[in-house]
Order: structure tokens, then sequence, then C-alpha cells
């Protein structure tokens, strides 16, 4: 008996040994004697209830459904393009180059490598050759079609099993070979103990249309490799020929179809590039306008909140060589496309103060914290905090005016000091974060603070009073009060 799939649990392992697993399209998984499978489906004796029950291929989860038809040699519509295992050669070529060889190793001796690919052999010298790896293929860039088709024949060794010729016939349809596909299919028809007439008669068809609009068909083929190599500029280049050549064809069914696959697998490439590249610019064009001459803190924010996403726009889009307009779309669908699944953080570092601490805490626990504390307890903290405010008010102030008195008087740092005075990495991941919490472009996932490592979160610093050596407490000079340092993850 087949065996297909995942065995429910180590609990249902006694039941799976003499059962078949299935799994229905809902998720729910069945043990029980796979029978009469056929084309349109199959027919399932459950173990636990006896129960016989009639399913169609569309009751089963995609995965289920394959494995099963492979197991009993049925045909999977697949439109991927075939892929075979090849050696891959970069070599030093005698002009200097670097070069790349792809086909497979067939011979050679002590002093070259002979590699044949397309049924050509090229003998590289090894002592030029400067990586050698093996990894999958389209198989028409390393085989003809004939030689592709004695190597899948030999593999599926189709004999007298119908449904084996069918199996055969979908390869060589992928690898635009018709005539051969068409060769096996009249064989499963002539055989007539196929398990998928159905799809066998609409096989036929389909191939007797390809082979009769061959041009067009060629030119369908290529759109598919375009797709499949992801040369997304050839490949609407393709579709644009076709539909002005083709407009009238029967084939037009089958190229809106790829249209639809073809514009599908470009958008989900370039959300990946786009996402890359985007993420990529947030840092060089923070880094591009901290150096600027005379960038104050104030222009930064400013820049960050309107100026710096059109920026990067026009960057990503000149790299991918796109419209501003698509970048834009493109990342908008990040998210909702599942290409980006993962945050990034974001630190204000030391310059977290400039924010103020309103700003630092919003959306942390912390702030939630704040905000749960009610009543009494909530009422006394902030008498406590005022109380410390004025007691340190007050020492400011006497220090001050003890310090005018000796000509020495202290000048209040500003957030344009800070700025003027950070270095470039510093001002550099200000501005980063700031872009990714206001810039509007950034979806923001979680918002953290840690504690200032000068004060420990107390906000001020104890130092000895000038009247009577008793400790007095100062505005801690890393965060101004302001006690934290935000960071954030957004994406």
């Amino acid at each position: 008996m087949h065996r297909i799939l995942r065995l429910f649990s180590v609990s249902s392992l006694t039941v799976a040994l003499c059962a078949q697993a299935v799994q229905l399209a809902d998720g729910r998984l069945l043990a029980g004697d796979v029978q009469n499978v056929t084309g349109e489906g199959l027919v399932l004796v459950r173990v636990d209830t006896g129960g016989v029950l009639q399913l169609r291929w569309d009751h089963l989860s995609a995965e289920s459904a394959s494995e099963l038809k492979r197991t009993f040699n049925l045909s999977i519509e697949d439109e991927s393009e075939v892929m075979v295992e090849a050696d891959v050669i970069t070599y030093t070529a005698p002009t200097g180059r670097n070069e790349e060889m792809i086909g497979r190793h067939v011979g050679g001796n002590g002093e070259v490598v002979e590699i044949r690919s397309r049924g050509l052999t090229v003998q590289i010298q090894k002592k030029t050759i400067n990586s050698w790896v093996k990894r999958p293929v389209a198989a028409t860039s390393v085989l003809t079609k004939t030689e592709l088709y004695h190597s899948k024949l030999a593999e599926v060794a189709p004999g007298d099993d119908a449904d084996k010729h069918i199996q055969l016939a979908d390869i060589m349809v992928r690898a635009g070979d018709y005539d051969h596909a068409q060769e096996h299919l009249k064989r499963a028809d002539d055989l007539g103990s196929s398990k998928q007439p159905q799809a066998l008669r609409a096989k036929l068809a389909r191939v007797t249309l390809y082979k009769a609009e061959a041009g067009e068909r060629a030119l369908l083929d290529q759109v598919k490799v375009a797709r499949h190599r992801r040369d997304f500029t050839r490949g609407r280049e393709l579709i644009a020929e076709f539909e002005k050549k083709y407009s009238q064809s029967k084939l037009m069914p089958e190229m809106t179809a790829e249209k639809q696959r073809f514009e599908s697998a470009r958008e989900r490439f370039y959300i990946d590039r786009v996402v890359n590249t985007w993420m990529g610019q947030i840092t060089l064009v923070s880094k591009a306008k901290v150096v600027e001459s005379g960038v104050t803190l104030q222009a930064a924010r400013d820049f960050a909140e309107t100026l710096m996403g059109k920026e990067i726009r026009k960057r990503v889009a000149e790299r991918l060589t796109i419209p501003v307009t698509e970048a834009e779309t493109l990342w908008g669908k990040r998210i909702s496309s599942g290409v980006l699944t993962t945050s990034t953080q974001y630190s204000y570092g030391v310059g977290s103060w400039v924010l103020g601490e309103k700003k630092i805490l919003a959306g942390t626990q912390q702030e939630k914290a704040q905000k749960s504390d009610g009543g009494k307890d909530k009422s006394q903290q902030q008498q406590q905090d005022e109380r410390l405010q004025r007691k340190i008010q007050d020492f400011l102030k006497r220090s001050e005016q003890a310090q005018k008195n000796a000509g020495t008087a202290p000048k209040e740092d500003t957030d344009e000091d800070w700025w003027a005075s950070a270095s470039p990495e510093e001002r550099v991941n200000f501005l980063r974060s700031y872009y990714a919490e206001f810039s509007g472009d950034l979806e923001l996932v979680s918002s953290h603070v840690a504690p200032c490592q000068t004060c420990a979160a107390e906000g001020t610093l104890p130092v000895l009073g000038t009247a009577g050596g008793q400790e007095q407490k100062i505005k801690c000079w890393t965060c101004k009060l302001t006690r934290f340092r935000r960071s954030l993850r957004a994406r």
C-alpha cells in the first residue's frame, strides 16, 4: 500500500501503519484506504468509522492532492521551468575578464576540463578556474530539447503505463517540445488505460493547438522563460509583441493567464527589491544629510518628516529603473504581500532627551504603567516629583548665582548644542529613528525605553552642596531629567 503525506501524530502511529493519511482542504486529516484514483478524484475508506468518501481533488489540500497524484502517476499541472543539476564554473578568460560557464562535466585531463552545454563541448584550463559548484539551472540553458527528452525518457521510463506517458508529455510541454509531448499523449490514448481520460483528451487538444499555432506558442514560451529568469523588461516587451501581432489568436486566453502570472511574479520580485533598496537608503540618505554644512537639528527633523521620504523614493526608482509612483506603490505592499515579515530596530541613543519625556515614553510599557497609577498614589508621586524639581531648580539657581559672582556662570545645553557636538554616528541614528517614527513611511511595531546609563533612570545626579557640604541633586547631564533612552521597531 502506498504511503503519503505526514502522519497525524505519534499517538496516531498505530492507525497510520495500516492506512494512508490525506488532508482535506480545511486542514482536517483522515486515515483510510485510498481506492479508485482517477483524474477526477478518489475513494477513501475510513479506518475509524468504515465510512466511504467520494472525494474530488479540490476537496483535498493542494499538497495532499499533489502528493497523491505523484504516488498514483497522475498528471500535475505545473507551469515551472524544467530544471536540471549542472556544473557552474567561473574562470578567467584570456581577455582577463571573469566568465561563467554552465553545463555538464563530461571529461578532461590534468590540464583542462570539458564542459558540454547545448550540444557543444568546451575546454577550460584548470589553472584559470576560480570556482566550481553544482546547482539547479533551467534545463534549456544546458541541454538541447533532444538531450532533455532522452534524459527524461530514461528517468520516467513510461513503458506501457499510460499515466507515465502523460507525465513525460507534461515535462516536454514545459520544455516547449510539443512533438515529443504529442507523441506520448497519443501513446497514452492508444493504451487506453489512463486513470485520467478527461485530462488526457484536454492535453491532446491543447498540444495540437500549440503545434498549429507555432509562432504564437513560441512567443508565449519566451514570456514564460522570461518570467522564470526574472527578465521582466524583456518579458513585457514580448507580451506587447504578442498582443500586437496575435490579438485574435486562439492562444490569447493562455497569454492572458500567463500575463497575470508574469505580472504577479514581477510585482513580488520588485517588492522584494524595493524593500531591500529602501531600507538601505534610509541609512545612506541620513548620512548624506548629516554631513551637509550648517544643518541644524530642527532642519534635520523637518527633513526627516517631509523631504527624506521623497529623496528615498527617487533613489529607489533610479536604482531599479522604475517610476517613482511604482516604487511607492510597491513599498506600500511590502507587508500585505508577505515580503516583509520582520521589523528593524531604530534608536535615538543619547539624543533621546531632545524629544522630551512625553515622546520618549510614548507607546512604551513605562507610559502604560504611569497611566495605570491612579488616585492617591499618583497624586502623591506627582507631589514628590514637583518637590524634587523645585529643589533642583533652587539648587541650580544658587549654583548659577555663585558661579556668576565668580565670573564662571555655566551655559545650559540646548538641543541644538547637543546636535552640534554629537558624533556623525549619533546624528545618523537620531535621523534614521526620527524618519522611521514620524515620516509615515514605516509602520511602527513597538516602542521601548532603556534607563539612562548615567543616572540609572533617576534623572538627577547627587553632588555635594556648597553650603555645609550637604548632598544635593542636579540634573543628569546625559538625559536632562528625561531618565530614558528611546528605541523602536518599525517596518
